[in-house]
């Protein structure tokens, strides 16, 4: 086995007081920190689950658009149909079947 170079230091001896607890000030600050994150992901929880409940509605209403689209084509043969006042735009290839 290889000698050591270096010469083994004596034992440190830590005269530092070892406490058993934190201060009160402390753990209440330290409490109202947990729970303030606590608190913040509870709600970004909630969040996330109006997010997801409004998300699924969207889809929702995409499938009832399509579906109204397939009987606008079937009924007037464009589904191209303006909110403002109802009326339809045809292509100009497309003949109308009144």
């Amino acid at each position: 086995m290889a000698k050591r170079k270096t010469p083994k230091k004596d034992k440190i001896v830590d005269f530092k007081i070892k406490a058993d607890k934190i201060t009160s000030e402390e753990l209440t600050k330290l409490q109202s920190l947990v729970k303030a994150s606590n608190q913040g992901q509870m709600q970004l929880g909630r969040l996330e689950l109006q997010k997801y409940g409004m998300l699924q509605d969207i889809e929702e209403l995409r499938n009832h658009t399509v579906n109204l689209q397939k009987e606008f084509i079937e009924k007037y043969g464009s589904y191209d149909i303006s909110i403002e006042d109802g009326s339809i735009n045809y292509p100009e290839d497309a003949k109308v079947n009144s």
